[in-house]
């Protein structure tokens, strides 16, 4: 499995995607996640509440 070493990670071309799933999967293993695309107009703001 994956673990995470640090605690942010920037994520580019979070929109949709690779990118979008990455920045998911890193945020459900407990990383604070700062999501960025071209196209401010597809990006979401989400917020996780972890279990």
């Amino acid at each position: 499995g994956v673990r995470a070493v640090m605690e942010l990670a920037l994520v580019t071309g979070a929109s949709v995607g690779i990118g979008a799933a990455i920045a998911v999967e890193l945020a459900r293993l407990g990383m604070k996640v700062v999501g960025c695309a071209r196209d401010v107009g597809k990006i979401q703001v989400c917020s996780f509440c972890g279990e």
